[in-house]
């Protein structure tokens, strides 16, 4: 879980803040976007925040094992129920898992052992996701919540309605959709992008390589990257 910082490290926290959680305190690490977030903005720019007062964007679904979301450090520890803020931070820990509900129809389940900040999340503007790590982002495809972008130090995933997986190993970065569509691009090599439709998959073997060639991906090799994400807990 960002053992180098590297990912994250040129990002300027907000100031962390007391959060209203209806009964519970514990901690998560991610948020959602706004505005040109997701088609401009870089690791480097710093994540904005509606200050003290601001509302929830999001909320802890479920999750299995430990975990921290906030914006302290350490982390508090995260649990169901939890509101999430703009500019928090969600993390797994090993064996962990993470279910993480936005907007009207937006869901993330996070894998063990990864981390997420999502910038914001803005009704009528873009998200951005900061990942390092596995996750599962799940949309409906008629939903009116905001565009979005994964950001990784492999390189961009952008997002509209869909269902598609990441997953991280010693191979590389693998994306497989599910349903839907997106588009992959590496970090370093912005003129190759691979477009992704369902039943296809990617991967970028090193950070900023250019994604491979879109593939139809195997019954088993899906079964494996679903089971990376979530387990045998989440689904």
């Amino acid at each position: 879980m960002l053992r180098s910082a590297k990912l994250f490290s040129n990002l300027k926290r907000p100031v962390p803040r007391r959060r209203a959680i209806c009964t519970i305190c514990g901690g998560i690490l991610l948020l959602g976007a706004g505005g040109s977030a997701a088609r401009g903005q870089t690791l480097s720019e710093p994540l904005t925040d509606g200050g003290p007062d601001a509302a929830g964007i999001g909320i802890v679904r479920a999750i299995t094992g430990t975990g921290g979301l906030g914006q302290a450090d350490p982390l508090p520890v995260m649990q169901t129920g939890m509101d999430i803020f703009t500019g928090d931070r969600a993390r797994t820990d090993a064996e962990s898992r993470a279910h993480l509900g936005f907007g009207s129809a937006t869901e993330v389940f996070l894998g063990a052992n990864s981390e997420v900040i999502i910038d914001a999340f803005v009704a009528q503007s873009g998200g951005v996701i900061y990942l390092d790590g596995s996750l599962l982002f799940d949309r409906a495809d008629d939903s009116t919540d905001p565009e979005a972008e994964v950001l990784t130090t492999y390189g961009r995933i952008g997002v509209r309605g869909t269902r598609f997986f990441v997953a991280k190993d010693d191979t590389g970065l693998a994306v497989f959709v599910e349903r839907g569509a997106v588009m992959v691009t590496g970090r370093d090599d912005a003129a190759t992008i691979v477009a992704l439709e369902a039943g296809q998959g990617t991967l970028v073997p090193e950070p900023g390589a250019p994604p491979t060639p879109a593939s139809r991906w195997s019954e088993e090799r899906i079964a494996a990257i679903t089971r990376a994400v979530l387990g045998d807990d989440l689904r």
